[in-house]
């Protein structure tokens, strides 16, 4: 957790000390390197060199996780799917989440985003295995709304095979055309 807060802390110190001189219609941060390039700059980027800026960064990012009170990485990264028409009741539940847009378990906190779907086929004959962020029914009374989000955030996945699960509800027969 104080990794990620420190990137963001040190990438806003880059932002602030080298694009600070743009001409106020443009978003600074919009211009802001990658990581790699952003941790290889010179000290000449920022004022009182990089290690300065680092130092600085460092303590910024201590500063927001102790004034936040987060102890773990899942007290910070808690899933937040909203739904479009801002109503609560339509929203998901928070659930704690490992993972950043950098890992397998994508997913970004501060824009509330991640994999809409993962999934592992194995090569040697077993199920395949899956997992939505969320659930597969549009229909906020339905259970299944939500009811793999759960699953998901815990980097879980489901059995990819044929088999029925639940209540049948709908079943296809062949006429006496087919």
């Amino acid at each position: 957790m104080l990794f990620v807060h420190f990137l963001d802390a040190y990438e806003g110190r880059f932002v602030a000390d080298a694009l600070d001189d743009l001409d106020g219609r443009r978003d600074a941060s919009a211009y802001a390197p990658n990581q790699w390039v952003l941790a290889t700059l010179g000290d000449e980027w920022f004022d009182g060199g990089r290690a300065a800026a680092a130092a600085d960064a460092f303590e910024k990012a201590l500063g927001r996780i102790e004034s936040e009170g987060w102890e773990l990485y899942r007290d910070y990264n808690r899933t937040r799917i909203d739904h479009p028409f801002d109503q609560s009741f339509l929203n998901y539940p928070r659930y704690p989440t490992d993972g950043s847009a950098a890992t397998l378990f994508n997913f970004r906190v501060e824009a509330g985003a991640g994999s809409s779907w993962r999934q592992v086929c194995p090569q040697d004959g077993e199920t395949s295995r899956c997992i939505l962020p969320g659930g597969n029914d549009g229909n906020v009374y339905s259970d299944s709304y939500d009811d793999q989000l759960s699953l998901w955030a815990n980097g879980e996945l489901k059995p990819m095979d044929r088999a029925m699960r639940g209540d049948l509800t709908v079943r296809f027969a062949g006429g006496d055309d087919e």
